[in-house]
């Protein structure tokens, strides 16, 4: 699952977060998701938000490399939003890809920290 093992101990209130923003978007309609996919690719809306939605859809769809292109996509918009690497890291361990995912999510938990410091 999204939220293995390899989490434990490491960056737990990120995986807290994590689960908290799955669980809550997790719940999207299938509606939302095609409203989401109409903002991107018309260019009339350009936020993280949109891009940490759809890739959330595309991860329970298990479209892993399209959630991670999204998640991707979400942090080139707002580099500083530490949700786009946790998205990463799901997407990567979702993808086997555990070395990256731990990197991932490291990084994304250092940058919560200095938000939560200013």
């Amino acid at each position: 699952g999204l939220l293995s093992p390899v989490w434990s101990g490491r960056g737990l209130s990120s995986c807290a977060h994590l689960a908290t923003t799955m669980s809550v978007l997790c719940r999207m309609s299938d509606s939302l998701f095609f409203l989401s996919w109409q903002f991107i690719d018309d260019g009339t809306m350009v936020s993280p938000t949109v891009f940490a939605r759809r890739c959330l859809s595309y991860l329970m769809s298990n479209m892993l490399q399209e959630a991670l292109a999204d998640a991707m996509q979400a942090q080139v918009v707002s580099p500083e939003w530490p949700t786009s690497f946790y998205l990463q890291a799901a997407a990567l361990f979702s993808l086997g890809m555990d070395n990256d995912a731990q990197e991932t999510l490291k990084d994304g938990t250092s940058l919560e920290a200095k938000w939560k410091r200013h």
